[in-house]
C-alpha cells in the first residue's frame, strides 16, 4: 500500500513540475528529421526526355544524375536508400508540402509565385522557352502562334509565357510532353511551346520537327525542398554542392551526357 502511495505521489510531482515549468515536446529541426530518415524521396519526370524518364522500369535522365550526384555527397557519411517517385507539373508543390517527398529535382523552374510556397536551391541548369513546330509549318515567330492551336504543359510558366505574348493563340493544354507531342503529330495543334531542354528531347522521338531559334525567357532549374523554418542548414549544405559539382566540372559532364545542344549555367 505504501508502494502504491509512492508511486501516486511521484506521478503528482511529474504533472506538477509541468504544469509550473511547461513541459514542453521536444522539435527537430528540419535537417534533423531529414537525417533521422533512413529513406529520402526525390520528386524526379517519368515523362521528359532526355531530364527526367522511365526505361525497363528505371528512372534515367539529366535531373536523375543531378540528384544522385547531389545527394549521394549530401549523405556521404550516413547510410540513405535514395529512392525516386515520379511527379508531375500539377502534384509536385502537393507532394512535397504533404512530405510525400524530401525534394524535387524534376525540370522545375525558379518563380516568384513558386517561391511563396516552397524553397529553392541555387540553379543548377538554363532553359529557355522555344517553339517547335512541323520541318513545313509557315510559324516564324511567337506574334505567328495568335490565331492557332497550341500545345503548352498545363501549370508550367510556359502557359503563363503565352498568354501574355500570344494573346490571341488557342491554348490546347496537355499533362505530360508526350501527350503534347501526339497532339502536333496528330495535327491537333500547329506547335509546341515550352521549354527547349525538353522540346530537344522530343526531336529525338522522331524525324520531320524543329525547334525556332528565338528564346523567350530564361528558365532556372533549380531542387525544391520545403518551405519551413530552420531549413537553411539543408539549403546551405545544397548550394554548396551544386557549386562544387560546377566548378568541379561535373554538371558540365552530366550536360554534355544529356543535352548537348541547350544553354547551360556557367
Amino acid at each position: 500500500m505504501k508502494k502504491k502511495n509512492i508511486i501516486i505521489i511521484l506521478i503528482c510531482l511529474i504533472f506538477s513540475s509541468c504544469f509550473l515549468t511547461g513541459c514542453k515536446k521536444q522539435t527537430l529541426t528540419p535537417y534533423e528529421k531529414l537525417t533521422k530518415k533512413e529513406e529520402i524521396k526525390i520528386g524526379v519526370k517519368s515523362d521528359s526526355i532526355p531530364f527526367g524518364y522511365l526505361e525497363n522500369g528505371k528512372y534515367k535522365g539529366f535531373d536523375i544524375d543531378v540528384a544522385n550526384a547531389v545527394f549521394s555527397k549530401f549523405f556521404e557519411l550516413e547510410n540513405k536508400k535514395i529512392t525516386f517517385t515520379t511527379v508531375t507539373a500539377q502534384d509536385k508543390i502537393m507532394k512535397l508540402n504533404s512530405e510525400e517527398i524530401d525534394f524535387i529535382v524534376a525540370i522545375m523552374s525558379i518563380t516568384p509565385q513558386r517561391l511563396e510556397v516552397v524553397d529553392f536551391t541555387s540553379p543548377y541548369f538554363v532553359a529557355g522557352q522555344a517553339i517547335m513546330i512541323k520541318n513545313d509549318s509557315t510559324i516564324k515567330s511567337i506574334q505567328d502562334l495568335n490565331e492557332q492551336n497550341v500545345t503548352v504543359i498545363l501549370g508550367t510558366t510556359g502557359e503563363k509565357t503565352l498568354r501574355q505574348l500570344a494573346p490571341n493563340s488557342y491554348i490546347n493544354g496537355a499533362k505530360t510532353y508526350d501527350e503534347a507531342f501526339l497532339k502536333i503529330k496528330n495535327g491537333e495543334t500547329e506547335a509546341i511551346y515550352g521549354d527547349d531542354s525538353i522540346l530537344y528531347g522530343l526531336l529525338l522521338k522522331e524525324k520531320g520537327y524543329k525547334i525556332l531559334n528565338k528564346r523567350y525567357t530564361k528558365e532556372y532549374y533549380a531542387i525544391a525542398l520545403r518551405k519551413e523554418k530552420g531549413n537553411e542548414i539543408i539549403k546551405n549544405k545544397l548550394n554548396a554542392i551544386i557549386d562544387e559539382l560546377q566548378t568541379s566540372g561535373e554538371l558540365n559532364k552530366i550536360k554534355q551526357k544529356w543535352i548537348p545542344q541547350t544553354s547551360f549555367l556557367n
